[in-house]
C-alpha cells in the first residue's frame, strides 16, 4: 500500500513521516493572521447567511447530475478570475471531477 493511504489511525503516523519544513515560524503566523482577519463576526445574522448559503448550495443539486461522470451537482461561487461572484453547478466530486454548468 502507499504511504500516503492510511487506515484508523495511520495518518499519525504519516504525518509524522515527514521532516522537512514547509512554512517557517513567519509564514505561519502570517497565515493565521489572515484566517483571523477574513472571519465574519459571529452573530445570529452572519450564522443565518451561512445556513442560507448551504440550503441554497444543496436544495435543488439532487436532480442535477454531473455530465462527466453522474455525481451530483452543487451550487458553488466563483471566487477567482473575471467570473469571481457568479454562481455555477460544479461536480460533488471536485478536485476528481471538474464538471461544470451554466446556473439556467
Amino acid at each position: 500500500m502507499p504511504d500516503n493511504v492510511t487506515i484508523g489511525g495511520g495518518y499519525v503516523r504519516y504525518i509524522k513521516s515527514f521532516r522537512e519544513l514547509v512554512l517557517n515560524d513567519f509564514q505561519v503566523q502570517e497565515a493565521l493572521e489572515r484566517i483571523e482577519t477574513g472571519r465574519l463576526a459571529p452573530s445570529r445574522e452572519t450564522h443565518r447567511q451561512h445556513v442560507k448559503q448551504l440550503k441554497a448550495r444543496f436544495e435543488s443539486s439532487s436532480d442535477r447530475t454531473c455530465p462527466k461522470c453522474g455525481s451530483a451537482m452543487v451550487l458553488r461561487t466563483s471566487k477567482r478570475g473575471a467570473s469571481a461572484g457568479n454562481r455555477f453547478w460544479g461536480c460533488s466530486t471536485y478536485p476528481k471531477c471538474r464538471g461544470v454548468q451554466d446556473v439556467t
